[in-house]
């Protein structure tokens, strides 16, 4: 569905990836894999690779090397699910990232509960301290798509923005 796009010179939405712990670690061959899927396309600056907190902040230092590799592919590197795992906030810095993904469990109830206004708050903060953008999940109705752009989140996933589709 990529090639046919790029061969026909249509435009190539932004693509996110999510990528799998067991995927990362397990394989030797990822970066030979991406490798290929970023020669196949040729819009590797279009391909935003996902891995989770959890994942990262496992191994700081082989994530560090890891997220670098896919990043001189050509391709962004977001850290999904922030804010559910159990992150260290030093190490944070440490890893090559382009954005920073708010866990939905941070999102959910921003509208009616102070506390989780104050901590999404908190992490938005964090976010443009270290200057990435920031992208919020389960955005669910359009009250929180505005919400959260009031607070200063950058892009916006859930049902409250659009629906899923297929590719076609």
């Amino acid at each position: 569905w990529m090639r046919q796009r790029v061969d026909n010179r249509q435009t190539l939405p932004r693509m996110h990836i999510n990528l799998s712990s067991q995927t990362l670690i397990a394989s030797e061959h990822f970066r030979d894999w991406m490798s290929l899927l970023i020669e196949h396309v040729r819009l590797a600056q279009q391909i935003t690779v996902e891995v989770t907190e959890t994942f990262a902040m496992r191994n700081p230092a082989e994530s560090a090397m890891l997220l670098q590799q896919i990043r001189e592919l050509g391709c962004r590197v977001a850290l999904d699910d922030f804010g559910a795992g159990y992150s260290s906030l030093s190490q944070l810095k440490l890893l090559p990232l382009d954005y920073l993904k708010i866990d939905g469990s941070l999102v959910r109830n921003v509208l009616d509960d102070p506390q989780d206004r104050a901590i999404l708050d908190t992490v938005i903060r964090l976010g443009k301290a270290l200057d990435l953008p920031l992208i919020a999940e389960h955005a669910a109705t359009a009250a929180h798509v505005d919400a959260l752009f009031a607070m200063g989140v950058d892009f916006v996933q859930g049902y409250g923005a659009d629906r899923g589709a297929p590719l076609d």
